[in-house]
């Protein structure tokens, strides 16, 4: 396997686990009831309550964070010349207020929502709880300062 490749499964790999569970340290706060596998998996599965709809969340979760996020993040970073984990939290910062803020637009497309078995979002998921853009943030600068951080380590 080539050595780039295997840099960034594994930093997206590690990444996305830091990232998930910073998320989940809010969520059990009880200040947000938005499930992130649930929501992914709800694009596909009208019932959010499936277990296939948490299984299928969590594939597609891991997918995004190992193979298609650890190069696009490492591209932007050393194009604008901040490849460090300063850098990488930083544009996860970016990108968490992004999906945050398009959350009402791209909850839409999820059939779990449309069907009326999960809440509407409201603006900046607000619906699910004050603490979920507060989750959201958090959950991306983590994975972006870790991504950089073993990227870094790794080259």
């Amino acid at each position: 396997m080539n050595t780039a490749l295997a840099g960034f499964l594994w930093a997206g790999f590690i990444a996305t686990t830091l990232g998930t569970a910073a998320f989940w340290l809010v969520r059990a706060q009880g200040i947000t009831r938005l499930s992130p596998t649930r929501h992914l998996g709800g694009f596909v599965f009208r019932d959010p309550y499936r277990p296939q709809t948490d299984a299928l969340g969590i594939v597609m979760l891991y997918a995004a964070g190992t193979l298609l996020l650890p190069p696009l993040y490492e591209a932007i970073l050393v194009q604008a010349g901040w490849a460090s984990w300063r850098g990488g939290a930083l544009l996860g910062l970016v990108v968490g207020i992004i999906l945050a803020a398009l959350l009402p637009i791209t909850s839409r497309a999820v059939r779990a929502i449309r069907s009326g078995l999960m809440p509407e979002p409201g603006n900046l998921g607000l619906g699910w709880g004050w603490g979920t853009p507060l989750a959201i943030v958090l959950a991306h600068v983590v994975y972006g300062g870790v991504l950089l951080a073993v990227l870094t380590a790794l080259t």
